[in-house]
């Protein structure tokens, strides 16, 4: 769906690549509670380009916005 979040040229791995590093960056943008320094650490340490951040800032999006309302619906305290 993301051909510009690329990774190791060749193969299915880069699929996997992007994979991964698209749920990473969810995963520290909610384990963080600190999205915007997840994604911005995430992309200055992979080198990611200008066309990897609108998936991995969805995938941010949505996980935080998930955590939110499981936190609203189960009244889970921080």
């Amino acid at each position: 769906a993301f051909p510009g979040l690329g990774g190791v040229p060749g193969g299915a791995s880069m699929v996997l690549y992007a994979a991964a590093l698209t749920g990473t960056a969810a995963f520290l943008g909610v384990s963080m509670n600190a999205p915007l320094s997840a994604l911005t650490l995430l992309i200055g340490f992979t080198g990611q380009g200008t066309s990897a951040w609108l998936p991995m800032t969805v995938a941010v999006g949505t996980a935080v916005l998930t955590r939110r309302a499981w936190t609203r619906v189960f009244g889970v305290k921080r």
